[in-house]
């Protein structure tokens, strides 16, 4: 019997690949945007607070940035990966992490832990053709971070519909009203993890949030 998550994941994969190759020259049709809600919004917190993510699109909706158009799809398989990143006056490489995602999955389901970050990835649509998700982080370690959401992830088809999507980017922006750039540019120049002003974009953009952990 053919197992349909790896027929997903096969399908990421070959994603992943023709994105950074343009497979048959396909060009992106699509770059929606579309807005996560986080709470509570603060600049500080302590050790054992849990920080809240939620995106729901019960109208299968996305908004195109560039086109300027709302437009519904179904039967569409949507990645998401969240970062938890050491930025300074942190620990390196804690054995279980700088947090924990609590998720409808459980807990630390799809988490991966390296010496400066911790990492979510999870994928939504298809099994119920539901576009939500809710994650909790849970932090666990003191020091200034970054919470992140890379700036694009791949919209699919999922393995049965009919009609496949025209090749899409979905990119997410926390829906805050300030990111925090002062905590990061109060860190020291030379200890900063990024000087290209990469982190400062980022943030202006709504794509990061900084955050001291008490």
């Amino acid at each position: 019997m053919i197992n349909p998550h790896r027929i997903i994941l096969s399908a990421l994969f070959i994603s992943t690949i023709c994105g950074g190759m343009q497979c048959d020259k396909e060009e992106y049709q699509h770059h929606f945007l579309e807005k996560v809600e986080l709470s509570p919004e603060r600049k500080s917190y302590n050790v054992g607070d849990t920080i809240w993510l939620q995106y729901s699109n019960p109208d299968n909706r996305f908004f195109d940035r560039f086109k300027r158009l709302d437009l519904g799809i179904d039967s569409a398989l949507i990645s998401f990966e969240l970062k938890l990143n050491a930025q300074y006056n942190t620990p390196v490489g804690p054995p279980d992490g700088f947090c924990d995602f609590v998720t409808a999955g459980g807990v630390n389901n799809g988490r991966y832990l390296y010496d400066y970050r911790t990492s979510l990835s999870t994928m939504i649509g298809c099994d119920n053709n539901a576009y939500n998700f809710k994650i909790g982080v849970v932090l666990k370690q003191k020091g200034i971070y970054s919470l992140e959401m890379p700036l694009d992830f791949s919209l699919q088809s999922c393995p049965l519909r009919a009609n496949r999507i025209p090749l899409s980017r979905i990119e997410y922006q926390f829906n805050i009203i300030d990111g925090n750039k002062e905590v990061y540019q109060a860190i020291p120049l030379s200890l900063r993890m990024d000087g290209s002003g990469y982190m400062e974009n980022e943030i202006d953009n709504k794509r990061a949030m900084m955050i001291q952990v008490d």
